[in-house]
């Protein structure tokens, strides 16, 4: 197996996320990221999907759901200004696992 063979299996699709990476321009706002834009969409998508949770919920399940959805870009947001690499994994691990926490009560 050839060197470049043994990098594309062991990296996967890292190398053509790294390229593409490359291409695109800075981020000068939270907004431009595209983990923030698509956690984004995940809390519309929430929104609507927890109209359809029971009524009995509204102030338990579908307000939990709700609340847990809009964490995940926030702490994205509050991430992207900080400078320290602690303080960016503090915030990204708080999103993530909030993700978690919203697919347990899907």
């Amino acid at each position: 197996m050839q060197n470049s063979e043994k990098i594309r299996i062991t990296l996967g699709g890292w190398r053509q996320e790294s390229e593409d990476r490359m291409k695109r321009p800075v981020a000068k706002s939270f907004q431009d990221l595209i983990v923030w834009q698509k956690a984004h969409q995940f809390v519309l998508s929430a929104y609507r999907q927890s109209e359809n949770f029971s009524k009995k919920e509204m102030y338990g399940l579908t307000s939990q759901f709700r609340r847990a959805a809009i964490s995940i870009p926030a702490n994205i947001a509050e991430d992207f200004r900080k400078k320290s690499k602690p303080d960016k994994f503090r915030f990204m691990n708080i999103a993530q696992g909030t993700l978690l926490k919203s697919a347990v009560i899907i």
